[in-house]
């Protein structure tokens, strides 16, 4: 039993390093289509100036936008580096997916979530795409992740993270909380 958790666990870390792979891949090659425009907008913007616009937009929440303005400002602006939060969000959302999966299922479990995490179409694109997408899905995997964990101990560190987690969520994207239910 002991080698099979071994193997699976090679597994998951190929699962891992493909995962980034596909996410990391020509990323900053294709142009900005329209709604990733308004994110190189929003982020071009002074730090002030950029949450009083996406205030004013209403239509997306600033967490997104804070974290994707601290790689413009620490980088650049080029295609790569605007999305590069979105990589981060996708390859943490894989993390998540094998603990989760893991939590609910040992080892066979987590290398089931990692994977379809890891290979699905639409969690590669959001990935790939400097939106708020990826950082919702890993935001949400976690807060699942965290919940069946507490539902099977407690703790304070525990309910911070849940805590956290679901605040982040909340004032990353509109679509979060039906994401984690």
């Amino acid at each position: 039993m002991e080698d099979n958790n071994k193997v699976i666990r090679r597994y998951g870390i190929i699962i891992f390093v493909l995962a980034a792979f596909l996410r990391v891949y020509q990323l900053g090659e294709s142009s900005l289509w329209h709604d990733e425009a308004f994110t190189w907008f929003f982020t071009r913007l002074p730090w002030i100036e950029m949450l009083d616009t996406v205030r004013l937009d209403g239509v997306n929440p600033p967490v997104y936008y804070l974290g994707a303005k601290i790689f413009i400002d620490l980088f650049g602006d080029s295609e790569f580096f605007l999305r590069i939060f979105s990589l981060i969000a996708g390859v943490s959302a894989v993390y998540f997916a094998w603990l989760l999966g893991k939590k609910a299922g040992g080892y066979a479990g987590g290398l089931a979530g990692a994977w379809f995490i890891a290979f699905h179409p639409m969690a590669i694109h959001y990935a790939r795409d400097a939106r708020p997408y990826a950082l919702v899905l890993a935001l949400a995997t976690a807060f699942v992740y965290i919940f069946i964990r507490l539902s099977r101990e407690s703790s304070k560190a525990l309910w911070v993270s849940a805590f956290a987690i679901l605040a982040l969520g909340q004032m990353s994207h509109i679509s979060f909380s039906c994401l984690a239910a």
